[in-house]
């Protein structure tokens, strides 16, 4: 997982945005679907120590994330045969935003990590 340390791992949904309407304008401001439903959202920190925002549809992937991050830390290794495997690229499978939410401003809306 290259070098990047999970901080914080949620879900964005109506329930937990603040209801239908904040949930929707949350989508809206960051282009993302907002009948989709719900989003798995990781906060993570960078190898050269930015904050950075990873979203993806896939909530199970990103509870797939957390769960091999915490095995890493534990010691268990990612190889290129290993169980792992998939979950090392998964910065290509997310939408990734700079920072944290509580860092972005509201009027402007973060644009994706190239």
């Amino acid at each position: 997982m290259g070098g990047m340390r999970l901080v914080a791992r949620f879900t964005w949904k109506p329930e937990t945005t603040g209801g239908e309407d904040n949930y929707r304008r949350v989508c809206e401001r960051l282009g993302l679907d907002p009948l989709h439903g719900s989003y798995g959202v990781l906060h993570v920190v960078a190898a050269d120590h930015s904050r950075e925002t990873w979203i993806t549809p896939d909530e199970e992937y990103a509870r797939a994330v957390e769960q091999a991050q915490q095995l890493i830390a534990g010691g268990i290794s990612v190889s290129s045969t290993g169980p792992l495997n998939g979950l090392a690229q998964a910065r290509d499978t997310f939408v990734r935003l700079p920072g944290w939410p509580e860092a972005w401003d509201p009027n402007t809306p973060p644009r994706p990590l190239g």
